[in-house]
């Protein structure tokens, strides 16, 4: 369904519908392109939009326009991963559930998923690159920021197949988190193919939908770069960039050693292109030029963190404390000294020596 056929079934069943999926004192925020109709957000899977409860607080209310990511072994899957990332109380990625309404014989679908999430307020990674490009430590932050959640996502098992610059966002604190459910996968899940290959621009030309594991790797490596080259050299963006294109183009990605985008990255990481050297770039270089199964022989594979759980008042009150078997020593009995008291005789004999 088009955005435009959407926007008027939401509209007369706003009331009921918000109150079916749990979001009672909330309401959509009017607006639109006109301002006359519901504010929304359209994607290529979900019509997204804002629900404002009178306390301030916000929910991301989803509805499908893809009839694939309404079918039920799709919604099983985001049943599962919402469940995986409440269980590990991620911050890295915006809580979210499922929930089903009955629109009636106003759409095909009986009852129709409805997606509610967590409105995440902040800029894109995009927005912030591109604001602070001759900033050398905001890019340092960003960074490490994006490291950061990266390395939170594969300690919990995760993997994402449409790690972008939008899909990225950078919150009023610094801290970034991800989005698009859509794309996000459990190592638990036995997936025989991906729903989604991801951005052009931001992956690996040669991935496929047979690939299912490792999605992450190369978006990110082609981020970490960009980053790094452009605090050396914030000429890197001398416009501000389109989200679709935002420095990378497919041509860039499927012959690097032939993009002049991929020669200005070497030159900021002073790396000589007519040279052979032992460089990470030069490594994601080769990983985009090989197969996408190959990407191991050329970027050392994440190794997986256990993670800890976290520890809460209910856990401290539950647990049992342990207490830690001590080994046996063997006491080793010292033999007692006799102290003899010195007799009258003999103090009366060293005071007259002392005499």
């Amino acid at each position: 369904m088009l955005a435009s056929d959407w926007l008027p079934i939401l509209e007369s069943h706003q009331d009921e519908l918000l109150d079916e999926i749990g979001l009672y004192g909330y309401e959509f925020i009017q607006g639109g392109p006109f301002g006359n109709t519901l504010e929304y957000r359209c994607g290529a899977q979900w019509l997204v939009l804002e629900a404002v409860h009178h306390d301030g607080s916000k929910k991301a209310v989803r509805v499908p326009v893809h009839d694939r990511f309404a079918q039920e072994d799709h919604l099983d899957r985001l049943r599962y991963v919402s469940n995986k990332l409440k269980e590990q109380d991620a911050d890295w990625f915006p809580f979210f559930e499922i929930e089903e309404y009955d629109f009636g014989s106003d759409i095909d679908l009986s009852p129709c998923p409805v997606m509610v999430m967590d409105w995440i307020e902040g800029e894109t990674y995009a927005s912030a690159m591109w604001k602070n490009r001759e900033d050398p430590h905001e890019l340092e932050n960003l960074d490490y920021q994006l490291s950061n959640l990266i390395q939170e996502m594969r300690d919990g098992g995760f993997d994402h197949g449409d790690v972008s610059v939008s899909n990225l966002r950078v919150r009023a604190n610094g801290m970034m988190m991800l989005l698009d459910p859509d794309s996000l996968v459990h190592e638990s899940m036995e997936l025989s193919e991906s729903l989604e290959l991801g951005h052009p621009t931001w992956n690996h030309p040669g991935r496929g939908v047979e690939h299912t594991k490792h999605l992450h790797i190369i978006p990110f490596e082609l981020m970490k770069w960009f980053n790094r080259s452009l605090q050396n050299n914030s000429n890197l963006l001398e416009q501000e960039p389109d989200l679709e294109e935002f420095y990378y183009t497919e041509y860039d990605l499927k012959n690097p050693y032939q993009s002049q985008r991929f020669l200005r990255l070497m030159s900021a990481c002073n790396l000589n292109p007519h040279a052979f050297q032992d460089h990470d770039l030069i490594h994601l270089m080769d990983a985009l030029e090989d197969d996408f199964d190959n990407i191991g022989q050329h970027i050392e594979l994440p190794q997986k963190k256990s993670i800890e759980p976290r520890v809460t008042i209910e856990y401290l009150l539950n647990v049992q404390p342990i207490k830690k078997p001590h080994p046996r020593q063997e006491r080793v009995k010292k033999p007692k000294q006799r102290v003899l008291k010195p007799t009258p005789f003999f103090q009366e004999f060293n005071r007259f020596n002392e005499e």
